[in-house]
């Protein structure tokens, strides 16, 4: 019995995601091309197909939704998209899970807003001092 508990213990254990403590610099050089190039690096699963950088908001997204309304006969598109506000980020963390480092962009409420996976923390932080860049950038 002992043993039974003591490997579900060390499978949970396993499946946690830890946070890495670090500090952001906000001093990232040319971080427009840094958000590009972690964001389109992402596994195939999660890379988006296009990314838009501004002074306000980093958006980027994959496909399209179609919907058809027959009423109509018109056909409407609408891309899926996440856009994220650099004023809106109140925290930024970084997690490591098994072989992923996972960045979570968060605004003061705590509501997730953005979640970048990557398989480098040098990746990780260097996506989070970029975002800082940016929000000090925007005033």
């Amino acid at each position: 019995m002992r043993l039974t508990a003591l490997l579900v213990a060390l499978a949970l254990t396993g499946c946690v995601s830890q946070e890495v403590a670090y500090t952001p610099r906000g001093d990232a050089r040319n971080p427009e091309a840094v958000i590009e190039q972690v964001l389109m690096e992402q596994d195939e699963d999660r890379r988006p197909d296009y990314v838009r950088t501004t002074r306000e908001y980093v958006e980027y997204g994959r496909g399209a939704t179609t919907k058809f309304n027959e009423f109509t006969d018109k056909t409407t598109a609408h891309r899926n998209v996440t856009r994220l506000y650099f004023r809106s980020v109140a925290t930024e963390k970084v997690y490591t899970k098994r072989n992923n480092v996972i960045v979570q962009f968060r605004n003061s409420a705590g509501t997730l807003l953005a979640q970048v996976v990557t398989d480098n923390l040098d990746s990780g932080r260097r996506l989070v001092d970029a975002v800082e860049t940016m929000k000090g950038r925007e005033h």
